[in-house]
């Protein structure tokens, strides 16, 4: 891990690491600005800048396999966290749930995983017929 991190400010991938960021930046503000609150072009410029943070972090990664398993780890939290909520439901624990938790793990950390994972995807696969 401390490599991946050492590579993200090696002279190779610095400038992209550093435009990433910056891109997500602009689009947290500018979700800022809009408002989140039952806007769809707010909520969409916020996922679009976590989309963004994440490969600002994982544009390193050069296998579909890695990208997969974002992919796997981010439904399989999804599918955690519905069974937790239907097992507080069934134990009728409703008292305990929050609904604002619930929602930004879903759609603010598993739903921009998957998204960066599906667009990694593509992206390893679109470079690798290239190549060959």
């Amino acid at each position: 891990m401390k490599k991946h991190f050492q590579k993200l400010i090696s002279p190779e991938y610095k400038l992209r690491t550093i435009s990433l960021s910056a891109s997500a930046l602009a689009f947290f503000l500018g979700a800022r600005i809009v408002g989140i609150n039952d806007n769809l072009p707010g909520i969409s410029m916020l996922v679009t800048g976590i989309v963004l943070f994440y490969f600002s972090i994982l544009h390193p990664w050069r296998k579909a396999e890695n990208y997969a398993i974002l992919i796997a780890a981010c439904v399989g939290v999804l599918i955690l966290e519905w069974l937790g909520i239907h097992l507080f439901i069934k134990l009728k624990w409703e008292k305990y749930l929050s609904e604002a938790a619930a929602m930004i793990l879903a759609f603010f950390i598993c739903l921009p995983g998957v998204l960066a994972g599906l667009i990694g995807v593509f992206i390893c696969v679109f470079r690798r017929q290239k190549n060959q």
